[in-house]
């Protein structure tokens, strides 16, 4: 790394990371969240978030960062629309918007949470799962992860 202390490679995950924490801080403010839930998911999502497009910017090659970045992202998503489905409910909202709302913070509400406690661990601190034997459990995973979503 030369002296000027500017970062290697890509920046485009910094970026996701400022706008999956931005986009979550607006979403609590506007739909007027509780301060406690605010603060702890945004937290989480923030500890996710960044330490995920840092690990990609810093070390391409390792899939860490990555799901990182993505579970903070669907995160973001899921609690942003679940604020909106919430403090939109009965109000002059479009009739289907609610429903649609609801419905995405629901499937969207796990994924992140496979990724992040099961996911991370099993391809930790290299990027790689151990021996190839563990892909079935990964798909195993995947598979049921996607059928909670469709229930």
């Amino acid at each position: 790394m030369s002296g000027s202390g500017r970062l290697p490679g890509r920046r485009w995950p910094l970026w996701i990371a400022a706008l999956d924490v931005g986009a979550f801080a607006v979403a609590a403010v506007w739909f007027s969240m509780e301060p406690i839930q605010g603060l702890v998911v945004g937290s989480a999502i923030a500890s996710m978030a960044i330490v995920g497009g840092v690990l990609m910017t810093r070390a391409p090659g390792n899939r860490v960062g990555a799901l990182l970045l993505a579970s903070g992202t669907l995160f973001a998503l899921a609690n942003g629309l679940g604020a909106y489905a919430s403090a939109v409910e009965g109000g002059t909202s479009p009739p289907g918007a609610v429903a649609v709302a609801s419905l995405l913070n629901e499937v969207l509400f796990i994924p992140p949470l496979v990724l992040l406690l099961i996911g991370v661990p099993l391809i930790f601190p290299d990027g790689h799962l151990l021996s190839r034997r563990w892909r079935a459990a990964v798909w195993l995973i995947g598979v049921l992860t996607m059928n909670q979503a469709r229930l």
